[in-house]
């Protein structure tokens, strides 16, 4: 993305990344959080204009954790093994029961700031996001803002959103990125979280 520090040249011909795809999406969370710390829409438009035409191809968190289970990103065509549920999932235990069965560990955030600190860390391993709605915090990131982060931020992630049953409560699906997919759309939650551990998202919508 032309960041200082980002890659360097080998042989006066090649670009070699010296950067993880987990340190590039933890410093792009940053400037996301801090635009959101300071409430300028028109900087953060800016700035997802600037993510999606430089794109190239390429802690209130409890986790249950398999044996064995390895730590680091998974190298380009495995499986990811991460399931974040983020805020009041309505049915969370069910739910962490069907992602388990899918494969995939279950990282249970607290809030939509802790999900956002997992991706930071772990962002290469995250197969599929699961954020109830609202989610509101007072000065702090909601469950939309999260919702766009992850949309916006790490790409490849499947997203999906749990709205409230009442429709007063639920979030215009204006405020949301297209492809979160509503969870009472996706009955099959269990085939969708198998299909999203061994298919990641194209990196450019």
């Amino acid at each position: 993305m032309g960041a200082a520090g980002a890659g360097r040249r080998t042989g006066g011909t090649q670009l070699t990344p010296i950067l993880s795809l987990d340190a590039l999406g933890a410093s792009l969370a940053a400037a996301y959080d801090g635009l959101i710390a300071e409430e300028v829409p028109e900087r953060l438009g800016a700035l997802l204009r600037q993510i999606e035409a430089s794109e190239a191809p390429g802690s209130g968190a409890t986790r249950a954790t398999r044996p064995g289970h390895d730590a680091t990103a998974p190298a380009a065509g495995t499986a990811c093994r991460l399931a974040l549920l983020v805020g009041d999932v309505p049915g969370a235990g069910e739910a962490g029961a069907l992602l388990a069965r899918a494969g995939l560990d279950t990282v249970r955030c607290r809030d939509p700031q802790d999900g956002l600190d997992v991706l930071r860390l772990h962002g290469g391993e995250v197969a599929l996001v699961l954020i109830g709605l609202p989610t509101e915090r007072a000065g702090t990131l909601d469950g939309a803002g999260l919702a766009r982060a992850v949309a916006t931020l790490w790409p490849t992630i499947h997203l999906v959103v749990a709205q409230p049953p009442h429709a007063a409560a639920r979030l215009p699906d204006a405020h949301l990125p297209p492809q979160a997919v509503p969870l009472d759309r996706e009955p099959d939650l269990l085939a969708f979280a198998e299909h999203a551990a061994h298919n990641p998202r194209p990196p450019v919508a």
